[in-house]
């Protein structure tokens, strides 16, 4: 369907494919530049433990980020579908260079997916083509599909499942969606909660035709299946009922952090911290957790929501910086705003860039008409994001 798709959407369409060739082309080109400079970039602390998920599925059998063979715990944090992808590559015989290349790939299938909503929205084709010329130059996208990360192939399903909605005339479209928001899910539990907020406004829409609302009652059903596996494996394995830890780990890493004023609640962050470091149990762990994050944000409701709404925003565009001065071994030591200002010539364009890109959906967006239904999903899916990476900065980068 996806062959199909791109064949149909290239064919006599040239300024498209000089787009997503260029797109391509540019990524991989700075692929080799950072095989280079800096070969080991391409992993971050994240890309460790998905790469030894992989090692010990392929080795083992079992779902474990441990390092030692000897030692093997389940793992409570991550989700399946990225070590499965990284132990077919052990399982091939190929190194972690074909899944790089892989992901660029899909960011071309992306230009597709965005040019054709833009266009099936606007019915302007010079503002699709404008649309996918914006992602070809996406800083965020250059630098994560460079990283052996889920952000891109998570980009990937979630705008498959965008496209599919919206494009095709078919109904069974619904069921479709629901198996690709699946596996998105299975990569980053952050979208959890949009299927179901999109399939609710689609239940709504459709509400007047018997069986069009039965097609989404039955996709939604399907899309619930997948979250529902996973909790039944951590009921199965932890005896309790989660779809991941990762929100309580960002929470209590990334959140309460910012909250502490002076160095008394500097103190009792750091007892807490080594606390938490200490226990051994999944269900312990996810408890103490909740209490601190709870405990904090009660005492300190207002600037919780202050932090929340500053992270949202800023988030977007803070990273880039220190994200391609590390890959590429730039000297950087600003921090916050003096980022945005001092620091090598390449990572500013780029930062710039990324806030041109920003500013320009901020700027459009109130001059939309939301009759549109395409415009609608988007805002829902856009603003969603937006909205949970003010509570969990690192789930901001999709």
């Amino acid at each position: 369907l996806i062959c199909l798709f791109v064949l149909s959407t290239l064919y006599k369409n040239k300024p498209l494919l000089v787009i997503v060739l260029f797109g391509i082309i540019t990524k991989l080109v700075y692929l080799v530049v950072v095989q280079n400079i800096n070969p080991n970039s391409v992993f971050l602390a994240d890309s460790n433990g998905y790469v030894r998920l992989g090692e010990n599925l392929y080795n083992h059998l079992i779902f474990s980020q441990s390092g030692d063979s000897n030692l093997l715990r389940p793992d409570s944090m991550r989700l399946p579908l990225y070590p499965l992808l990284i132990s077919l590559l052990y399982w091939l015989d190929l190194s972690i260079l074909y899944l790089l290349v892989f992901i660029i790939l899909l960011t071309g299938i992306c230009t597709l997916f965005i040019y054709q909503i833009t266009f099936k929205m606007t019915g302007k084709y010079k503002f699709g083509l404008l649309a996918a010329s914006l992602y070809c130059l996406d800083p965020i996208t250059l630098y994560f599909s460079n990283t052996v990360l889920t952000e891109t192939l998570f980009q990937f399903l979630v705008l498959s499942s965008i496209w599919l909605v919206l494009i095709p005339q078919y109904k069974s479209k619904y069921i479709y969606a629901a198996l690709t928001f699946g596996l998105a899910l299975y990569l980053r539990p952050v979208i959890v909660l949009l299927p179901i907020l999109l399939y609710t406004y689609w239940a709504v829409k459709n509400k007047n035709s018997i069986q069009s609302k039965s097609i989404v009652h039955l996709a939604i059903a399907i899309y619930l299946m997948f979250p529902a596996v996973w909790i039944a494996r951590n009921y199965i394995t932890f005896n309790q009922p989660f779809l991941s830890t990762l929100l309580s780990i960002n929470l209590f890493h990334h959140f309460i952090p910012q909250l502490i004023e002076n160095n008394e609640e500097q103190v009792l962050y750091n007892a807490k911290y080594q606390e938490i470091e200490s226990i051994e149990t999944v269900q312990e762990f996810r408890l103490k957790t909740q209490e601190y994050y709870l405990e904090a944000i009660l005492k300190k409701p207002f600037k919780s929501v202050l932090i929340i709404a500053n992270t949202s925003l800023m988030v977007l565009i803070k990273p880039l910086n220190a994200y391609f001065d590390l890959q590429l071994n730039f000297k950087n030591d600003r921090v916050g705003i003096n980022k945005l200002f001092h620091g090598h010539t390449f990572t500013l364009f780029m930062t710039w860039l990324q806030i041109l890109i920003v500013a320009l959906f901020l700027v459009s967006f109130p001059f939309n008409s939301f009759k549109n239904d395409g415009l609608i999903v988007l805002s829902l899916a856009a603003f969603y994001f937006i909205i949970l990476s003010g509570i969990s900065v690192p789930d901001a980068r999709f």
